[in-house]
């Protein structure tokens, strides 16, 4: 994703009102894109996530 020390090159946010982890699977070929460009793949939801995200993707959970 990063290399820790410049952050990510690129940001994509997603934002949703399902589950996160849900969606993710929707959008493999932006997320190979992304990942490509040592960018960020952000889930934005209302929803908790029922399952852990895989380890390149984050996840915020917004209540309200």
């Amino acid at each position: 994703m990063t290399d820790g020390t410049t952050g990510p090159t690129l940001s994509v946010v997603i934002a949703t009102l399902q589950e996160p982890c849900s969606v993710i699977e929707n959008f493999e070929g932006l997320r190979r894109q992304v990942s490509a460009v040592n960018g960020q793949l952000v889930v934005v939801s209302s929803t908790a996530a029922r399952t852990p995200p895989p380890s390149d993707i984050r996840i915020h959970q917004v209540v309200g």
